[in-house]
């Protein structure tokens, strides 16, 4: 027999436990800069798919100009507007507690469309409160609020983005108490999103137990459901946010509530004794890994032995974990490291090994309380962590600011940390001595966050760096969705049914505020960069240069502009984020020494022309998860790697330098696709520890449809061209190498080496009028092509002048050469050889 409720309290702090179920959340591959995801538009509540809450192409409102923000627009819903909303294409996605879903032109604030919520689900009286997802013309969303009457189950429905129509609507839930109360995230055409309940509020006896469920995108097909709880529990809701998705692993993650109700005889909290532990599978304010595709659970690591909660039976101390995890990349230890962070109730911060689950550290930030402690989730950049400590219960606590100051407040507050270690970088209270109940997001060292309060300013920007105050406006209503930042603005909702959830003041509104910075002129079309450019300089020519740094003259040229950098020596690395042209008039040597790169490009369109680019500790010019870029007659110098095109498709490298790098050009996706790249014209020489041209598969997104043709190819460390994968499943292929020199190179000319079992290397050619002199691939037995599998692989090697090598052609392993016809071989010992 289950523990039950034996009367309802009525109290205020039982109403801000509850406020944790009800509040309206703001809820690929996906290139990476500085350790995040890099998405153009606002696609999810947390942004991305791994949940960074941070808008990573953001460069137009930073610390030095979010003080002058002014409201471009307001759009007035059919009531509060508590989602974080979803941007893309140019129109602003939010619903509000009036029951609908509302499209706006995020350029006008003029609505496009609104619909009834009830339209898409069949409940009357229905409402949406999470933010929705974005995936391929699709709006997705789920359905229910406490504050609702209905008690007709979990919907999650999925909308037309440009009509408005319903495409289709699916019950993941019948229990009659369940809802929807986090935003869904879509990955690779899969939905993923937790489920919750409305059972903590009600006097019936609970049946619902938690879950995490994945739909076909398309159709809304149901293809997994994993409780968090085993039988005879109840509770285990995941309500907070939207999931976290690793892109490389498959793994979706996402952290729980607390037991509603437990087996008669089963500890309710922690220090509890005389009682059985719960079941090992009672995975309640845990984070959990699930599998993506089965929905298995990898792992779960608890925080808490056992949590019984409800509002009118309160054994635990109902620390659930009201955010989802965010997943990102940072630095330990001097190596990249990825981390999964998320924030409890209790006012804990905790970092985990994506991986394991293992604990990596964990932080105690503020305090703990009924609705918190740490709420919707943190915002990071892969440097620091920003999150709001809403402090419920009004503890007076020391916080310490950037400089060190200590100060003592019951508010809530804002704190940053450092991602690699957890220490507290600043805290900052709410000016106006209120709660910090707010979802966070940041963008370009600018924390965004709201306060509960409804009276004066509630809607705030603080310096990331230092936690000071910029920028600050008056709402109207309580603000506890966040702000999608996309392209120099903000769309923020404001507005909560606060009176329903016991609060003793009105935090109803019905806004949707747009803000920007102040109308500025025009972006120029072309620049120029001089190291003798002065601010007042006309901008016409290399003489009348107005800009000293290239960094600088990138970030104001219009999108789609030229960048003109004249002769000099620039120490600096340099972000394109924009579509533009980099290109030189005279000498110009990039050093980027003590800097990971020298040229990053991580916007599409962007041809970069006629650099020297030194002594990178990373990738000399490195174009990431990108289309359409041209690195041109560039020479790269005493880098790691030269040129790396990761992640990216359809892009060139013609007619560049390589020299003095480990590896010389690199073609890589652990991001993404790479995907239908041409490298041509080059000449690779003398990198000496690694290989010439190189098509790595270190994920399983693929390199496929590259074209590698008449580069010179000769001195290096490693093989001439190497076409490799490392991971299971991987894919490499589809490529073609033809009409190279490759000689003298340390390595064989050419190889192909499949590393692990599962991978695809079809349609490979090695052909067409290579010329492959001596190289070295086993002592003094030198090797013009070496293929090597641990699996069955077929490839066609045809039409090469293979000379003086001892081996022409040599396989290892089960590897069939389809077709070797046409290869003719001069000063070659054996010219076709199986190991």
């Amino acid at each position: 027999m289950s523990r039950t409720r034996r009367g309802r309290l009525r109290r205020l702090t039982a109403s801000l436990a509850l406020a944790g179920a009800a509040l309206a959340l703001p809820g690929s591959a996906e290139a990476a800069v500085g350790g995040v995801p890099v998405v153009a538009d606002w696609t999810s509540a947390g942004q991305n798919a791994a949940n960074t809450h941070y808008a990573a192409t953001e460069t137009a409102i930073g610390a030095g100009n979010v003080g002058t923000l002014r409201n471009r627009w307001t759009f007035t819903a059919g009531g509060s507007v508590s989602a974080t909303p979803a941007v893309v294409n140019g129109v602003v996605y939010a619903p509000d507690w009036g029951g609908n879903l509302n499209a706006v032109n995020a350029a006008t604030g003029r609505a496009l469309w609104t619909r009834p919520v009830s339209d898409y689900t069949g409940v009357k009286g229905d409402v949406s409160r999470s933010g929705p997802a974005y995936w391929n013309g699709l709006l997705v969303l789920g359905d229910g609020g406490l504050q609702s009457p209905t008690l007709s189950g979990a919907r999650v429905f999925g909308v037309d983005a440009i009509t408005g129509e319903r495409r289709w609507s699916t019950v993941v839930d019948d229990t009659p108490a369940a809802m929807i109360t986090g935003s869904p995230v879509v990955s690779d055409g899969v939905v993923y999103v937790g489920v919750s309940s409305k059972s903590e509020a009600l006097a019936e006896e609970p049946t619902f137990r938690g879950s995490m469920v994945a739909l076909d995108a398309a159709t809304g097909k149901l293809l997994w459901k994993t409780y968090t709880v085993p039988e005879g529990y109840t509770g285990g809701a995941i309500w907070g946010s939207t999931p976290a998705v690793d892109q490389k692993t498959g793994l979706v993650y996402a952290a729980t509530g607390n037991n509603y109700t437990t087996p008669e005889g089963v500890c309710t909290k922690p220090d509890e004794t005389g009682c059985e532990q719960p079941s090992p599978d009672n995975h309640i304010d845990a984070v959990i890994a699930f599998d993506g595709e089965t929905g298995a659970i990898r792992w779960a690591t608890h925080t808490l032995t056992a949590d019984t909660w409800t509002g009118d039976q309160q054994f635990g101390p109902d620390f659930d974990f009201g955010s989802a995890p965010g997943l990102f990349t940072t630095v330990i230890d001097g190596k990249p490291t990825d981390l999964l962070g998320v924030g409890q109730k209790s006012g804990i911060y905790w970092a985990l090994d994506p991986a394991t689950g293992e604990i990596v550290w964990r932080t105690v930030v503020g305090p703990g309380g009924l609705a918190g402690g740490l709420e919707w989730g943190a915002a990071t950049d892969g440097s620091r962590i920003y999150a709001a400590v809403t402090n419920s219960d009004g503890v007076e606590t020391t916080i310490t600011s950037a400089t060190g100051v200590k100060t003592t407040t019951k508010a809530g507050f804002w704190a940053a940390l450092d991602a690699a270690t957890g220490k507290i970088l600043w805290q900052t209270a709410d000016p106006q001595g209120g709660l910090v109940f707010s979802f966070v997001s940041a963008a370009n060292g600018v924390l965004y966050g709201g306060t509960f309060g409804p009276e004066g300013d509630n809607m705030y920007a603080l310096d990331g760096a230092t936690g000071t105050v910029r920028w600050s406006f008056p709402s109207g209503g309580s603000v506890v969705g966040g702000p999608a930042i996309v392209d120099g603005s903000l769309y923020w909702g404001s507005g909560y049914q606060t009176l329903a959830m016991g609060f003793p003041f009105d935090g109803s509104n019905d806004k949707l505020y747009a803000f920007s910075l102040p109308q500025a002129p025009p972006a120029p079309q072309t620049v120029y960069v001089s190291p003798a450019g002065t601010d007042t300089g006309a901008n016409t020519s290399c003489g009348t240069a107005k800009f000293r740094s290239i960094g600088a003259a990138v970030r104001a040229v219009a999108s789609g502009g030229r960048v003109v950098v004249c002769g000099g020596t620039y120490k600096e690395a340099v972000a394109v984020t924009k579509p533009l042209s980099l290109e030189v008039n005279g000498n110009v040597v990039l050093d980027a020494t003590g800097r990971s790169s020298g040229i990053e490009v991580d916007a599409p369109g962007v041809t970069v022309t006629g650099f020297t680019v030194q002594n990178a500790a990373g990738d000399g010019i490195l174009v990431r998860g990108v289309d359409g870029a041209s690195v041109v007659g560039n020479v790269v110098l005493n880098n790691r790697n030269g040129i790396h095109l990761m992640g990216s498709s359809r892009s060139k490298v013609v007619n560049n330098a390589s020299r003095g790098n480990t590896s010389g050009i690199v073609v890589s996706d652990e991001t993404g696709p790479a995907a239908d790249n041409v490298v041509t014209g080059n000449s690779v020489q003398d990198n000496p520890l690694g290989d010439g041209i190189l098509l790595a598969g270190r994920g399983k997104a693929g390199v496929y449809g590259t074209t590698i043709e008449t580069n010179t190819v000769t001195g290096n460390g490693g093989g001439g061209v190497t076409l490799t994968s490392s991971s299971a499943g991987g894919s490499v292929h589809g490529n073609t190498v033809r009409g190279n020199i490759v000689s003298g190179n340390a390595g064989a000319g050419v190889t192909v080496r499949s590393l692990a079992a599962g991978q695809d290397f079809s349609g490979n050619v090695i052909g067409g009028a290579n010329t492959i002199g001596t190289n070295n691939a086993k002592g003094d037995q030198t090797t013009g092509v070496l293929v090597t599998s641990v699996g069955p692989l077929t490839i066609k090697v045809s039409g090469n002048a293979i000379a003086n090598d001892h081996f022409g052609i040599r396989t290892d392993g089960p590897v069939t050469v389809a077709d070797a016809s046409a290869n003719t071989f001069s000063g070659v010992t054996v010219p076709l050889s199986a190991d």
